[in-house]
């Protein structure tokens, strides 16, 4: 489309919905007209109500196309992405279309296919009845790029049009790019990697057919930065927040994932346990229809009503039994009403919940209301061992509001935070009924809290089983009246996350009730007390936990862990400060 063409088919369009109507566009100032055009647009983009932007960025890319035939990174990552849902089907010879009848697939044949071999008739009419039963879209690996390259080359074509390009070791993954297999005179494959949301899609083979993933290096050789994407900053909305996203729990059924995607639903927090902790009923349901809808499961979140430390670790290991292995962060939500009693203590209930889920190695949130938080929270924060907030503040009451509608950021709850969840009463196209909607304002914070006291050693000690020759049992209680669930071998490494106060037995899982007699585990250190007189044990790694007992100046203890949150030892006793052991 020329430049005439341009104008013509934006004005058009523009006109058509009643947004605004282009001015006399003449050259001034050595300005090309698509100068002008573009800095005209910017101006009024910047100015119009969301509907109204949603618009005008739809018309054929012309708001992210940069100078000729280049395009921003922003329109290329969202162009790709839409065939996340699609799944297009790989046959060879094909650029990226729509099938809509054999004669394609028969053209691809004449001009690709052969008598003999992998690519005959047979592989066209095979490959043209699958892509049939899915989308009709269907692509090898370098036609998957042809729209946005605007020319049909091979793997090698792409690779030699980069400007620049470097081993796969050195990418820069800050920027969406392509990926390349092979040697620089023998390219064979060709990704597009979307630094968005740090994935690889591609067309893998006939087999595989369409693919996306995180970026593995050791998958690729060589990445570059194609002459179609424009890396310098183009018309944009410049959103106060990063993300925008809904959370979901077992009151939101028979949901429309793709539609929640195609509405913008950038993330979701799912509910993960419920008040008897067991698993929220739609919570896998949930999580697999993200999961394949290309939406991001920001973290899974637990509803609290634990009253004290040690109620809150148990609910935290039930959320890590949920999960599964999987690597999502998660979220203590405290807010109940049975907890606005308990003062101080709610510092021990965050901290214990936060350690059991650090040991684990996720990530951790906490969310509660702005005023809850005022209240209940605030006047201990300086105890509290979280750098991650989600607060929630409904500015608008419980009256609807749609999902393009952005939060008005003058009602932000406050500086620092994660996220922002702005109302309970959300209409987004996908789901039945309200939905609570969020903003994430950034990335979460895994460092230690600054007031936390600095680890003298490692997190994770490593101990050995010592049993002189026999199997150590593993059992479900800390006692020998516990089942058997599992054996370790003589002079196997084990790592310990607790101890019995009862029995002084070891806790091998923080997900799982196993446990093993501190008799036959050696430590991989010991520690001698330091202090004037004695210094408290106790059930936690903080002063916060309950007092289990003392250890006098001068005694030799077994360390079996260190706290990543406080850096305190656990002993075969509790849990005694680093300040007052001197490692041996």
């Amino acid at each position: 489309m020329n430049l005439i063409g341009v104008f013509t088919y934006v004005q058009t369009k523009l006109t058509a919905k009643n947004i605004l109507v282009f001015p006399r566009i003449q050259k001034e100032d050595g300005k090309t007209a698509l100068d002008i055009l573009v800095s005209f647009l910017e101006q009024q983009y910047k100015s119009m109500e969301r509907k109204d932007r949603k618009v005008l960025a739809d018309i054929s890319g012309l708001m992210h196309r940069k100078g000729d035939g280049m395009y921003s990174e922003d329109y290329c990552n969202k162009y790709f992405e839409k065939y996340i849902q699609l799944s297009p089907t790989y046959i060879w010879g094909m650029n990226i279309c729509k099938i809509t009848s054999k004669a394609q697939t028969d053209e691809a044949f004449r001009k690709y296919g052969s008598a003999t071999g992998q690519y005959t008739q047979a592989y066209y009419d095979m490959k043209y009845a699958e892509a049939m039963k899915g989308s009709g879209y269907a692509s090898d690996c370098s036609g998957f790029l042809w729209e946005m390259a605007g020319r049909d080359m091979t793997a090698q074509g792409y690779y030699n049009s980069c400007v620049v390009v470097g081993a796969i070791a050195n990418i820069d993954t800050a920027h969406s790019c392509l990926v390349f297999r092979g040697t620089p005179n023998k390219i064979h494959h060709v990704g597009y990697y979307d630094a968005s949301i740090g994935e690889v899609l591609h067309m893998a083979n006939s087999q595989k057919n369409f693919q996306h993933g995180p970026l593995k290096r050791d998958e690729w050789s060589y990445w570059g930065k194609p002459d179609f994407i424009n890396y310098s900053p183009t018309i944009s909305v410049e959103r106060p927040f990063k993300y925008k996203g809904v959370d979901m729990s077992v009151y939101q059924k028979n949901v429309n994932y793709s539609a929640l995607k195609q509405a913008g639903v950038e993330f979701a927090v799912l509910k993960i346990i419920n008040r008897s902790l067991a698993k929220d009923g739609m919570f896998e349901e949930h999580y697999a229809g993200c999961q394949n809808a290309g939406i991001r499961v920001f973290a899974v979140y637990n509803y609290s009503y634990a009253l004290d430390a040690e109620e809150a670790r148990r609910d935290a290991r039930k959320v890590i039994e949920a999960l599964n292995g999987r690597n999502v962060p998660v979220c203590l939500d405290i807010e109940d009403q049975s907890q606005t009693r308990l003062g101080e203590k709610i510092v021990s209930i965050i901290n214990s919940y936060h350690q059991v889920i650090a040991d684990a190695g996720l990530q951790f949130i906490c969310y509660t209301g702005l005023s809850w938080y005022n209240t209940y929270i605030k006047p201990y924060i300086s105890n509290i061992n979280c750098k991650n907030w989600w607060i929630a503040r409904y500015y608008n009451g419980y009256n609807e509001m749609n999902f393009e509608e952005d939060p008005k950021q003058n009602f932000k709850p406050m500086e620092g935070i994660v996220a922002w969840q702005y109302t309970s009463s959300g209409i987004v196209p996908g789901i039945n009924g309200r939905a609570d909607l969020d903003v994430i304002y950034k990335e979460l914070d895994s460092t230690p809290s600054q007031t936390s006291p600095k680890p003298q050693i490692g997190a994770k000690i490593i101990n050995t089983v010592n049993t002189g020759g026999a199997n150590l049992n593993v059992r479900n209680k800390p006692n020998t009246s516990g089942q058997i669930v599992g054996k370790l071998k003589n002079g196997s490494p084990v790592i310990v996350f607790g101890v019995s106060k009862e029995t002084g037995w070891l806790r091998l899982s923080v997900d799982k009730e196993m446990w093993c007699s501190n008799q036959y585990v050696k430590p991989s250190c010991k520690g001698v007390i330091t202090v004037l007189n004695s210094v408290y044990i106790r059930s936690a790694d903080s002063k916060l936990g309950d007092i289990w007992g003392f250890y006098k100046n001068g005694e030799t203890v077994p360390i079996y862990h260190q706290s990543t949150n406080t850096g305190w030892y656990l002993t075969d006793k509790g849990w005694v400060s680093n300040k007052y052991v001197t490692l041996l």
